[in-house]
């Protein structure tokens, strides 16, 4: 048979074949070891910490915390065994960068699971995403220690905050001291108890 003909013939049935696979299909392909979900997790992973007013509590702020990793749609069944293997979290749209943006993320916000699946599943094994990993599990034993709920514990979880990401932040550090100052709460100072 002629090579250019038969090049011709097997494009064709590979195409044929990628065609023939549903997304269903591919979704429930993928068998992917824990070495591979970790370096998932160290390309596409973040730890993040936010902080965000809140009228609801006493210091009029609120440490948020998640654990993402966002995909195209084809990578969709990675999404699906690094939740199975996690045992937790949902697989959603992400926030639309654009309109042909057609990202997938999974996430992980509730404390219990991000300290007993999510940061056990991930210490002792990220090496690019090891500080933030760090970072992001002092916040937590800082929030369960109940340190949130203090101006100056407050504070110190901002500072953390602020330096896991070098995006700019959408409120200043000044900006949460001045609004508990405002709230007629002092950092740093502790009342007279006489």
């Amino acid at each position: 048979m002629d090579p250019a003909l038969l090049s011709r013939s097997l494009r064709a049935v590979t195409t044929r074949r990628v065609r023939t696979i549903s997304r269903k299909d591919h979704v429930q392909a993928a068998v992917v070891s824990d070495d591979y979900l970790v370096g998932f997790i160290e390309g596409e992973g973040v730890f993040h910490v936010g902080i965000v007013p809140s009228p609801f509590t006493r210091l009029g702020w609120q440490v948020i915390y998640l654990f993402k990793v966002a995909q195209n749609p084809i990578g969709e069944s990675v999404l699906c065994a690094l939740q199975e293997r996690l045992g937790c979290g949902t697989i959603s749209p992400n926030a639309k960068a654009g309109a042909r943006d057609r990202t997938l993320k999974y996430v992980v916000r509730d404390f219990e699971n991000l300290t007993t699946r999510v940061v056990p599943f991930c210490d002792g094994r990220l090496v690019i995403k090891r500080e933030a990993l760090d970072a992001f599990k002092d916040v937590l034993d800082r929030v369960r220690d109940d340190e949130h709920l203090t101006a100056k514990g407050l504070l110190e979880i901002v500072d953390i905050a602020y330096a896991m990401n070098t995006k700019v932040r959408r409120v200043p550090r000044g900006a949460i001291e001045a609004a508990m100052a405002g709230r007629g709460i002092l950092t740093g100072h502790t009342p007279d108890s006489h």
